[in-house]
């Protein structure tokens, strides 16, 4: 179980961010921010400040979205992803800044 949500917590991680994934037009946004742990863990604390929307990393679905920014933990379940809000079925999500 452990080593499950390590790695589902670990592709998150390495795919999910303020910037995350770039379109060659949005590079001049900003910088690309990735994360790797390198130790066991289930969760981690993510903020988005300001506007942002969440889309699903695989498909790119529209999942969710804040004008205000948003900070808790975000847990790797067997069910999913919890970021304040559940996703149900999703493991791996983009949180991109909205213009």
């Amino acid at each position: 179980m452990k080593v499950v949500s390590f790695i589902t917590l670990s592709c998150l991680l390495l795919t999910c961010s303020l910037f995350a994934e770039r379109r060659p037009a949005d590079l001049s946004e900003g910088p690309v921010i990735k994360v790797l742990l390198a130790k066991d863990t289930n969760s981690v604390l993510l903020e988005a400040r300001g506007a942002y929307r969440v889309v699903k990393k695989d498909t790119g679905s529209f999942l969710g979205f804040g004008l205000s920014g948003k900070r808790f933990v975000c847990h790797a379940l067997e069910e999913g992803l919890r970021w304040g809000e559940e996703y149900p079925d999703v493991y791996q999500i983009t949180v991109l800044p909205q213009a």
